[in-house]
């Protein structure tokens, strides 16, 4: 293992226990975890020890009843009872429900200050871009539908570059350089629209909610564990036709590498290389913070289509 890749994974195996705010900024309302553990009658440090950090694999540093020293967490949890007991996960954090991963935790993560603007060919029209982002927790042994077996990826994330357009001509020879001399961290272990997050209806896809796509891969993070980090668009919860179908079971699924993605609707679970079953009332969270903080469509497209104003008509002589 390189001393980069020892770092790296030291680094975001902090970052993802504690739910620091080192990677990611946003700002967040101040949760129930944090509430209970300011107006609990504090602890001392053997306490704390012996309440919160005494499992076998480590312990989360958030928010606890008593604790006057934690790390803010910005993000919904949900973890598989087996997991709360190696890392002395919070008890509200633990579901049964939860399958095919050992932890998941959300937020909505803003793309910090850029604005697009243009919508509708109105250039007034702005909008910056807010994320859905969900860090995966899975048992090692798991066999997922990759690419390749690399143990590590981070996508890159090249700000001021975006604000310069490449000709195809030289997009092609980037490419083929990449082909001839493959950077494996730089190689992402799934392709185009191979998971994603959908309604679920009698075990079957009722519908398709958001493609997610793979920011960063760890093996290893833990002890028998790696970890996923995957973004989508945000406002696709507020499409009618979940409600109208009926639809309040969601899941994370993975597509197989050689399958038609355009059949993702009606395909039953049983259908893909591995699903992840989320919680209902996790997702329903996760549904409420899409419609009241993520990007709203219906607002973006009522303002990019919205009919100019007539031009006001002098009445001096």
């Amino acid at each position: 293992m390189t001393l980069f890749y020892q770092r790296a994974v030291l680094t975001l195996a902090t970052a993802c226990i504690a739910g620091s705010a080192i990677f990611f900024s946003s700002t967040t309302l101040v949760s129930a975890q944090e509430k209970q553990a300011q107006e609990q009658r504090l602890l001392t440090d053997t306490q704390i020890k012996a309440n919160y950090q005494n499992c076998e694999g480590g312990w989360y540093s958030g928010p606890r009843p008593g604790k006057s020293r934690y790390a803010k967490d910005p993000w919904l949890w949900v973890v598989t009872p087996a997991f709360a007991q190696k890392y002395c996960m919070p008890p509200e954090f633990v579901s049964a429900e939860l399958k095919g991963a050992e932890a998941v935790a959300f937020r909505l993560l803003s793309k910090g200050d850029d604005e697009n603007c243009g919508f509708g060919g109105n250039p007034n029209v702005c909008a910056g871009e807010v994320v859905l982002r969900f860090d995966v927790y899975v048992k090692s042994n798991v066999k997922l539908p990759k690419a390749h077996e690399g143990r590590y990826y981070q996508g890159s994330i090249l700000p001021s570059a975006m604000l310069i357009s490449r000709q195809q001509q030289e997009i092609n020879s980037l490419r083929n350089q990449t082909k001839l001399k493959p950077e494996p961290a730089l190689k992402p272990h799934f392709l185009g629209q191979q998971v994603g997050l959908v309604g679920v209806k009698d075990d079957k896809v009722a519908w398709s909610i958001v493609a997610l796509y793979e920011q960063t891969h760890f093996g290893g993070i833990f002890e028998g564990h790696d970890y996923y980090a995957f973004e989508g668009s945000t406002g696709f919860f507020e499409n009618p036709g979940i409600k109208q179908n009926n639809v309040t079971r969601f899941s994370v699924l993975f597509d197989h590498l050689v399958s038609n993605k355009a059949k993702f609707h009606g395909k039953a679970l049983s259908e893909f290389a591995h699903a992840i079953e989320l919680p209902e009332a996790f997702t329903n969270k996760i549904s409420e913070a899409d419609r009241t903080r993520g990007r709203n469509v219906v607002d973006l497209a009522r303002r990019a289509f919205a009919p100019a104003a007539p031009a006001s008509i002098s009445t001096k002589p």
